[in-house]
């Protein structure tokens, strides 16, 4: 049995869905009979379905949702089919919706119960991405340059030539304490560092000059420098060996290099106890000394004193020659010597002339203890007296290298030992005489050989 349901509208092309209807303001309400009015919602779930709706449905019509109370007559005339895609359920937005697609709400009318608005969806913003995109660029472009930065002022400002130039620079202008901090030096085998001080190089007649980095040579972490200067007129080369040991600043590379090994001088001074070398004190051993230098021309010389006048001389250093420089130094007894060991021969001479027994020790004398007949002469009625004045002539090679030698003459009387006869000499008694002196700061002693 069927029953007439609503007729489709004829404008209504074939095989589409009626439109889903909706309730407008005043339209009617759900459950209750009356035409679908167009913008009206759709029936909802728990209404009372018409009998036998589905039975007499017209071909692509949408079917009614179970418990849908179906009221006669649903589409009246110039009703709008449903579009195609059916209606919506329960719950929809304010239109039907069918099978496999949305359902087309009426114009303005409200959704059903627990349906939601059909509001127009916003157009996506990609502004925050582009700024974080830019922002990411920005950053990359920065470490790059920075990177590139770093690395130039690595190679002309951090590495092994930058601090290979420091150094030449620091021995150019004497300060070598702080070529030390940049290189400690390598003293050949048995030789002293008291001459590598400031205060000595500082000094030189002749510095490094023209100093330059010639050619850097690079292998990972270590670096051969090479570099050129000259000493005077005397033009030289070597190799400075560096080692990457770091960093500076968190970026930038640091560089230690390895001191070359220094050049010498050689001092032979026998007999003297110091020497001087650019005006500073400088102890010996033995009268010698194997003084490491820095390059440069050094004045090496023996201290005058009261009673001597030095000699001196002057050393030119190179860098790395392996060749050290000799220096010979002597010393020269002045005239305050001379006149200060003359002075103590004849006052030994003295002390010896007035001496009561024969050929006394320590006394320049040769003296006879028997007179003319051969009979014993009493030592206690010798007397003597000088004739003339005694040379004295001095050699010295060092304060504690004295010698001297000389001659006189003197005449004695003597008794004989049962005192009955006087012997005098016929002639003056020659003296010859040799003998060492030291010195002692400003004190002279002498002693006969």
């Amino acid at each position: 049995m069927t029953t007439d349901g609503p007729r489709p509208d004829p404008h209504t092309p074939p095989n589409q869905p009626p439109s889903a209807p909706n309730f407008g303001a005043g339209g009617n309400q759900p459950n209750q009979p009356g035409p679908y009015q167009p913008g009206h919602s759709a029936p909802q779930p728990g209404q009372y379905q018409q009998p036998g709706q589905n039975a007499g449905q017209q071909p692509g019509h949408s079917a009614p949702q179970p418990g849908q109370y179906q009221q006669p007559g649903a589409y009246q005339g110039g009703q709008s089919a449903p579009q195609q895609g059916g209606y919506q359920g329960p719950g929809g937005p304010g239109g039907y919706q069918g099978p496999g697609g949305p359902g087309v709400g009426g114009p303005g009318g409200p959704s059903g119960p627990g349906g939601q608005n059909f509001a127009p969806q916003k157009k996506k913003s990609y502004k925050g991405l582009i700024i974080g995109l830019s922002a990411a660029f920005v950053v990359i472009v920065l470490v790059v340059v920075g990177l590139v930065v770093v690395n130039r002022v690595n190679k002309t400002q951090h590495g092994p030539d930058t601090v290979a130039q420091e150094y030449l620079d620091a021995l150019a202008a004497g300060k070598i304490d702080d070529a030390n901090k940049l290189a400690k030096p390598t003293v050949p085998e048995g030789a002293s560092d008291a001459i590598l001080k400031t205060e000595v190089a500082s000094k030189s007649s002749d510095k490094i000059t023209d100093a330059k980095v010639v050619s850097t040579r690079r292998e990972g972490d270590n670096a051969t420098v090479r570099v050129g200067f000259k000493v005077g007129d005397l033009p030289q080369q070597l190799e400075l060996k560096a080692k990457k040991v770091g960093k500076e600043g968190l970026f930038f590379d640091k560089w230690q290099l390895e001191g070359p090994e220094l050049d010498s001088i050689q001092v032979d001074a026998p007999g003297i106890t110091e020497v001087t070398v650019n005006g500073v004190a400088v102890p010996l051993q033995d009268g010698k000394a194997t003084l490491a230098a820095y390059p440069g021309t050094y004045e090496v010389a023996v201290p005058d004193s009261k009673f001597f006048t030095g000699s001196k001389d002057s050393a030119t250093v190179g860098l790395a020659t392996g060749t050290p420089f000799p220096i010979y130094l002597t010393t020269e007894a002045n005239d305050d010597l001379t006149a200060e060991v003359e002075k103590q021969v004849k006052a030994k001479i003295d002390e010896c002339i007035g001496k009561k027994e024969f050929n006394p020790d320590g006394c320049p004398f040769n003296e006879r203890e028997e007179g003319n007949d051969g009979e014993k002469l009493d030592s206690k009625t010798i007397s003597r007296k000088i004739s003339g004045t005694p040379t004295v002539s001095v050699s010295a090679s060092s304060a504690s290298d004295i010698s001297f030698y000389g001659t006189g003459r003197y005449d004695m009387t003597a008794k004989s030992e049962d005192g009955k006869r006087s012997y005098k000499s016929s002639i003056p008694f020659f003296m010859s005489f040799t003998g060492t002196a030291k010195v002692d700061g400003e004190q002279v002693s002498i002693t006969f050989s």
